[in-house]
């Protein structure tokens, strides 16, 4: 998986890349400072550079003022030129550079936009006709300018917006627009203005150009709203189209932007989303969930391992425990979080010896609460075996926080421990958790040991004997049924 920035980090790389015209390669470095700071030092060396001779320019302002606006039009066209006219009319009150823009060729404002600063191009957009601006757009567009067009993106208005995508064929133009949009806040804006037959020709672009980042990146900053309708249509895409979505978010670590869809995804998409050949394996799924956990989505994966056949959930459970004893930590937290032991304890099953023993000495597996959803689940799900196992590993002090949640609320836990140990013979493991209650804790236990029958206590002390705690249980446990 790469260790690639997050998708606003990009973006605002390459913008501040073009606006010093330095390679973007050169400056990954700055993308530890994320996309608000890269985004506030590109905005203040675009402000000191329009700051640079802007009293000239205001002078030569107040001089137009004195001229007709179609005469200053001609001025700038025949003798100031696009740049120069650029840096004059940026210094106009938004209605009169308006009025003036209006006056100009489309070929002449696709010159001068460069020059001009940007937030006062900004405030003269929305006065600027529809048909105007498509045609300085298609200008744009055929230089390639999409940082350029980006930046003004989500000034336009309503029908500027709609004229531009109707004019622009090119979904990967779309696409790398949106990218660098300026205000991304602005974007959903902009999408709920395309239908969804154009919104599914620009994801599927996405992977035709490999502009998944680009496509990713339009799901990602729109409104949780929209955000859902824009999923659902990803997820309806053809087998091969997803799996080349799920290539590229290992490749370049774009699980985060990825997850949060999924969470937006009705569920009858999830069984086909995570039973894609491209999720068996266990790197890629090493990687989803290494971000999950590193972006807060684990309480939005979890669900996603429901629908996964059999195959899939193991190679999740090995994935996952690969990852380390913190993401382990953090995948069961989780669990407690969501109600969702069952399904962690149906992972649990896949594990081998090693990895058991990593889920044995989690901290989490210490705190009362969480211990007794675990039990309650596991009796719930037959699955007190597989918990005996992982308890038989646990050091003493673990051993005791279970057998101090067994027998509380009258003993109704260890009552279901009980049960198991008759079926599977897990009689040593049982008595080795007691023989760490205090000798309050070992006289609730003993209550519930008279209530069972004689070949039952007879096989648990003699597995206490075996495990030489049979004398510390004794006093409690021993005597005759009740």
């Amino acid at each position: 998986m790469s260790n690639q920035p997050d998708l606003n980090t990009r973006a605002e790389i390459e913008k501040l890349a073009a606006l010093i015209s330095l390679p973007a390669g050169e400056l990954q470095s700055l993308a530890e400072g994320g996309a608000e700071n890269l985004r506030g030092l590109r905005r203040r060396i675009n402000q000191r550079i329009f700051d640079d001779r802007r009293s000239q320019f205001r002078a030569l302002e107040k001089f137009t003022r004195l001229l007709p606006q179609g005469t200053v039009a001609k001025l700038a066209e025949n003798a100031l030129g696009p740049k120069l006219a650029g840096r004059v009319v940026g210094e106009m009150d938004p209605i009169r550079g308006f009025k003036i823009a209006k006056r100009l060729p489309a070929s002449f404002l696709a010159d001068a936009v460069p020059a001009a600063d940007p937030a006062k191009v900004r405030e003269i957009i929305p006065y600027l006709s529809a048909e105007l601006i498509r045609d300085v757009a298609l200008i744009l567009v055929k230089r390639g300018a999409y940082i350029l067009m980006g930046r003004f993106a989500d000034a336009l208005s309503a029908p500027a917006i709609r004229a531009v995508v109707g004019a622009i064929d090119d979904d990967a133009v779309l696409l790398n627009i949106a990218f660098y949009m300026e205000e991304k806040t602005q974007l959903t804006k902009v999408v709920q203005m395309i239908d969804n037959v154009r919104i599914a020709r620009l994801i599927r672009t996405g992977t035709e150009k490999t502009l998944w980042p680009q496509a990713l990146s339009v799901i990602d900053n729109v409104s949780s709203e929209l955000r859902a309708r824009l999923a659902n249509i990803m997820v309806d895409q053809d087998e091969a189209t997803l799996n080349d979505l799920v290539s590229v978010a290992h490749e370049q670590n774009l699980w985060g932007p990825v997850l949060r869809a999924l969470d937006k995804v009705n569920v009858k998409h999830h069984r086909k989303v995570v039973n894609l050949p491209a999720l068996k394996d266990e790197n890629i799924l090493g990687g989803l969930v290494a971000s999950a956990y590193e972006e807060g989505l684990l309480e939005s994966a979890l669900p996603l391992v429901r629908p996964m056949r059999e195959a899939g959930r193991k190679v999740v459970a090995h994935a996952a425990l690969k990852q380390g004893a913190e993401v382990a930590e953090a995948a069961l937290w989780a669990a407690q979080n969501t109600g969702q032991w069952d399904l962690i304890l149906e992972l649990a099953e896949y594990l081998n010896t090693e990895e058991r023993d990593l889920i044995a000495g989690l901290p989490i597996l210490r705190k009362p609460q969480v211990l007794r959803d675990v039990l309650t689940a596991g009796a719930a799900d037959n699955k007190i075996a597989l918990l005996l196992d992982i308890i038989e590993r646990m050091d003493a002090p673990g051993r005791r926080v279970v057998a101090e949640v067994a027998v509380d609320n009258d003993g109704n836990l260890l009552e279901s421990v009980i049960d198991v140990a008759r079926k599977s013979g897990s009689w040593q493991t049982l008595a080795v958790m007691l023989a760490e209650l205090d000798g309050k804790g070992r006289s609730l236990a003993g209550q519930i040991f008279r209530r069972q029958t004689d070949d039952d206590r007879a096989a648990f002390t003699a597995a206490a004997e075996e495990k030489g705690v049979w004398d510390t249980l004794a006093g409690d446990l021993g005597g005759e049924a009740a």
